[in-house]
């Protein structure tokens, strides 16, 4: 399978990738447990490395995390995109940055985590140090359908169609008219040694569809990306759990930080191009499979799902409030985010 990661979108720029740093380093580099001056300079660009001015920034500086040491620090981003933090802190620094048009990004970053910092004269170094943080644009968010679906899978070992149109499995076992995607759920284990068992749950597509596993942005409120690719597709994705007791397992899990993307009721033409194909998301924050029952009868898969209706539009960006299910006013379980 194809794995595509999504570029992280805030890396202090003075330095390379974050690496795992160890406690002797930071005592090394005088890190470890140190509270001394800080001054970090945000700079806020868009998604194509455009400064992003009049950006509402909250952040602050603390001496240990707790609230009543630390000092909130509120402004906007000059013309250039950049907010100055300063203060006497413990190298935790924090932000949320929020503008009209754009995504909110937050995160939490530790300066003594990055190996070219280190403390000398009181001060965190370098000394007015750059963080970029990417505030993503709102590019053209439109209406899907979105829904968070429990799914009862009658049987085992046998492939039921989703209709994502329908938020259903396909008749017979449910409203649905056409498969997106075929869902298989199975469990086998010693009914000796409950713990001696393997489980899985398949996704399979199409002929011509397919998913690919995405890891999300963890900093932006755009977690996913905006279009769908044009490759990198798999027929199948499988996620499983082998054990033979408590402590010796194997597994892949629908991590909360992936989402698949995925093709489906794709059409060909002679040459084997394909003409026309819809376009989705999976999350894999709200993804839970198993049983559904204690009678062994079938399974039960939940996850949360955003489904393009317009053929050949790779958009994945939803507006976060024209659901095309549209639900009830009051119903809280459907996914918003974008």
């Amino acid at each position: 399978m194809k794995r595509t990661l999504v570029v992280a979108t805030c890396v202090m720029v003075v330095f390379g990738v974050v690496a795992q740093v160890s406690m002797k380093e930071k005592k090394e580099r005088g890190t470890y447990n140190a509270v001394a001056k800080m001054k970090v300079v945000l700079r806020c660009v868009d998604q194509d490395g455009q400064a992003v001015p009049d950006v509402t920034v909250s952040t602050g500086v603390t001496l240990d995390g707790n609230p009543e040491t630390t000092t909130q620090i509120n402004g906007k981003t000059d013309k250039d995109g950049c907010l100055v933090v300063e203060g006497r802190g413990n190298g935790d620094l924090g932000y949320r940055c929020m503008k009209e048009g754009y995504y909110d990004t937050r995160e939490v970053k530790k300066l003594s985590n990055f190996p070219e910092v280190y403390v000398s004269h009181g001060r965190w170094q370098p000394y007015g140090m750059t963080n970029t943080v990417v505030l993503k644009r709102k590019v053209n968010p439109v209406a899907m359908y979105c829904k968070k679906v429990s799914v009862d899978i009658p049987e085992k070992e046998k492939d039921f169609g989703f209709d994502c149109m329908a938020g259903d499995l396909v008749r017979p076992h449910g409203n649905g008219r056409v498969a997106d995607f075929f869902l298989n759920y199975s469990l086998v284990y010693d009914t000796n040694n409950v713990w001696n068992a393997t489980n899985h749950l398949t996704f399979t597509f199409g002929p011509h569809d397919g998913g690919v596993i995405m890891q999300a942005d963890a900093t932006s409120q755009m977690r996913t990306l905006y279009s769908a690719p044009d490759g990198g597709y798999t027929n199948q994705i499988t996620f499983f759990l082998k054990s033979i007791d408590q402590m010796h397992q194997t597994k892949k899990v629908f991590e909360g930080g992936e989402y698949i993307i995925f093709r489906s009721r794709s059409e060909i033409d002679r040459q084997g191009n394909v003409t026309n194909a819809h376009f989705g998301k999976i999350l894999g924050r709200s993804f839970w499979y198993g049983e559904k029952s204690k009678d062994g009868v079938g399974g039960r898969v939940i996850f949360s799902y955003y489904f393009n209706p317009t053929p050949n539009d790779r958009n994945l960006e939803f507006d976060g409030k024209n659901n095309l299910f549209k639900p009830d006013w009051r119903d809280t379980s459907w996914p918003r985010e974008p």
